[in-house]
């Protein structure tokens, strides 16, 4: 007899072969198998894969397959080295789109082809795609990407952002500040030192305290977290400075913790100010570089920008250094998980460009922790197939999906609606971000005009499966993503006839009625199937809710000085010009995003005269800022007014400090509200906003902090 190994599976063929056509096999035959399967010594792995082939052989052409402990009459297929099974189902015709979407197909017979399955090596030795999808049922077992819920990243005893934990600040910071960043002066939290002598020695010790606890993982990730908080002391500065990049002081300290620890693989983040690979320093042997993409377009493959300081010039570098490198990708909006992200085309490019550099690790992160986002069952699957093979026909594995998760009938709408985003955006020449709203793209492709494209492609798919109790639910969860995505794009679109406002017959501002049944529809739609937050670390559906309607109710105010003029010292930021030269003094006003509606300076006092062009009594100027520090984002230390009839003779000054200013506080609209003891007669209001300046020692960054104004409220 010969034997031929198949995937862990090793045929055994006897004389009396089953059928052979050519480079085939034929297992079974007009409801007749041909070979039994043949666990190996009650080994629980072998008796539950040979279970599966039986469940699933049986489903796809009504034959039974025995199982056997020993060769009887019969060819065997023997499982010798525990692999599962679903490499050998998918080459028999089987398909896993979803843990709801299993295509298992009919046949007079089953063949498969022992060499084509010997020689398919998957492009990438570690394949995991972060997506609540890929964690359900038998996902991760069919599409053969690592499951990170259920496997909890076996070989990883630490993941990333890993210093904090090793060292942490509650414990060491108030004792010994020197262990610490120190940057503009001072020691903070954000970071460690990692020239300090003492810092490298805790975290030796700290690691084999967690390597103690799970001594059979092989991966432990030593890594910066996640802000821009390093470390700027001379000793560190020299090495960063002699590298040419602020890696070289963090792979100084991995190498000489790796030292300690030569069994196992010490991983760190080649992440924002380390992306930059050192000059000199080489990673040690068991050092693992996690190289991220977070910064980049995806608008366009990665390869479409070679220049220096490029992601690809990034990856060359390391690449020069190490072969042991894991890329972390990003595929999803993770501020607007709903918003419509079409990245379709730099999916499989970008992989592509990972293994031509010799990568051999790729995490695709989406939404683990959440479901039900942006299209994820479509990205989760092409994803997975494209980690094992980069050079796979992307266009059929997406008509396969369509075909089968939204219906023949619907699948060609959905596929049109795919395009028409790419072609869109492609024609916008804008860039697509991980973190934008939706409205950036309100002059591209997330215009009204496209919208009415869209929708009528979204509608016709579910006309076509209004009966299919299956089918028309997920596809009105792609509608939800157009009413998202529309309704955030509509706020922006001031005075015009696409704008979220309108005015009734009394002449008073509100919501426009299709607006608000869309918004109705949405609500009830994300309180039905989710998903449970629209935002990476926040924002729960109740929070929308309350906030638009809180918008919807206030968002635009009448008072004294809309329509007044106003002339500033000097002028905001372009990049911030919320709506125009006027926006301070149209009643309308921005909403929690700092780029919708707001307008900003930076660094300078903001300073101007409004013209009420008239003389009128007033009271009260409520100044509206942005306080939102990770964006560089500060109120104000103070406002100061004064009045004038004839714009020139100023006087009744009034001054209001911020109790807020330099401090650190979640994002929110501070109010600043200049109040007289009694009403004043005035045509002209001179203002003055003292800005914070540079940014507070505690942000760990340097530069100048931004003032964001979104409407001067005269009553």
């Amino acid at each position: 007899m010969k034997k031929i190994i198949l995937l862990g599976i090793v045929v055994t063929l006897f004389q009396s072969a089953f059928a052979k056509q050519g480079n085939e096999m034929v297992l079974c035959k007009n409801k007749k198998a041909l070979v039994d399967i043949l666990i190996d010594n009650f080994d629980t792995n072998s008796i539950a894969a040979a279970k599966t082939l039986q469940f699933y052989f049986e489903k796809i052409s009504e034959a039974h397959f025995e199982i056997v402990e020993k060769p009887q009459q019969k060819p065997v297929l023997e499982y010798c080295y525990y692999k599962n099974p679903y490499q050998l189902l998918e080459a028999v015709g089987c398909k896993y789109f979803t843990a709801d979407c299993v295509f298992i197909p009919k046949l007079d017979e089953i063949k498969i082809s022992p060499d084509k399955i010997l020689n398919d090596k998957p492009s990438f030795n570690y394949r995991e795609v972060f997506y609540a999808e890929a964690f359900k049922g038998d996902f991760t077992k069919w599409n053969s990407v690592i499951n990170s819920k259920g496997e909890k990243r076996s070989e990883w005893g630490l993941w990333v952002h890993t210093l904090p934990k090793l060292i942490p600040a509650t414990k060491y910071f108030q004792s010994h500040p020197e262990y610490f960043a120190y940057k503009n002066g001072v020691r903070i939290k954000d970071q460690l030192c990692l020239s300090n002598p003492t810092v490298l020695q805790l975290c030796i010790d700290s690691l084999q305290a967690q390597i103690n606890r799970n001594p059979t993982a092989k991966y432990w990730s030593v890594s910066q977290d996640d802000n821009f908080g390093y470390c700027e002391c001379a000793d560190c500065k020299r090495t960063d400075s002699l590298e040419q990049s602020h890696s070289g002081s963090m792979i100084k300290f991995v190498n000489a913790v790796a030292k300690h620890f030569p069994n196992k693989i010490i991983s760190t983040l080649a992440y924002q100010y380390t992306r930059k690979a050192p000059a000199h320093i080489v990673p040690a042997n068991n050092v693992n570089i996690m190289l991220c993409t977070i910064e980049c377009d995806r608008s366009k493959p990665l390869a479409a920008d070679t220049s220096k300081g490029s992601f690809v010039d990034d990856l060359k570098s390391w690449g020069a250094l190490t072969n042991n490198i894991i890329v972390w990708d990003y595929v999803i909006n993770f501020h607007h998980y709903l918003m419509p992200f079409p990245n379709w085309q730099v999916l499989q490019p970008n992989l592509q460009l990972f293994k031509k550099y010799g990568v051999q690790m790729v995490f695709e992160q989406g939404a683990g922790n959440d479901e039900k986002i942006e299209m994820e069952e479509l990205r989760c699957y092409l994803l997975s197939k494209l980690l094992w093979n980069v050079n796979a026909n992307m266009d059929e594995l997406m008509n396969d999906f369509l075909k089968n998760y939204y219906g023949e009938k619907a699948a060609p709408f959905i596929k049109r609606y795919i395009q028409l985003q790419t072609k869109y955006l492609n024609e916008s020449k804008h860039e697509l971000s991980i973190y934008e709203p939706p409205f950036v793209h309100a002059k591209g492709y997330l215009s009204p005009k496209h919208f009415q494209e869209y929708f009528a492609e979204i509608d016709s798919a579910i006309s076509m499966t209004k009966l299919d109790s299956i089918f028309h639910p997920r596809l009105m969860r792609i509608k939800t993503n157009l009413q998202y995505a529309d309704l955030d794009v509509a706020k922006s679109l001031v005075f015009t006839n696409d704008w979220c406002f309108e005015k009734n017959k009394n002449n008073q501002w509100q919501i426009q009625q299709k607006k608000l049944n869309e918004f109705n529809d949405l609500i009830s739609a994300l309180k039905k199937v989710g998903p449970n937050y629209l935002h990476e670390r926040q924002g729960t559906i109740d929070a929308y809710e309350n906030f638009n309607w809180d918008y919807f109710s206030k968002g635009i105010k009448n008072h004294k000085a809309v329509g007044a003029k106003i002339s500033f010292t000097k002028p905001y930021a372009k990049q911030y010009a919320a709506n125009g030269e006027n926006s301070l003094m149209d009643g309308v006003f921005g909403t929690m995003d700092y780029q919708m509606l707001w307008q900003g300076w930076q660094g300078d006092d903001v300073e101007g005269v409004i013209n009420l062009e008239k003389i009128d009594s007033i009271q009260e100027i409520d100044f509206r800022f942005l306080d939102n520090n990770e964006a560089w984002i500060m109120s104000p230390q103070k406002v100061e007014v004064e009045f004038s009839v004839d714009g020139k003779h100023f006087a009744n000054a009034i001054v209001v400090t911020n109790e807020n200013a330099s401090q650190k506080i979640t994002p929110k609209v501070v109010e600043l509200i200049c109040k007289t003891s009694s009403k004043i007669q005035t045509r002209f209001i001179h203002f003055k906003i003292k800005a914070q300046g540079e940014m507070p020692k505690w942000r760990g960054v340097s530069g100048n902090a931004w003032t964001f104004i979104d409407e001067i409220e005269v009553k």
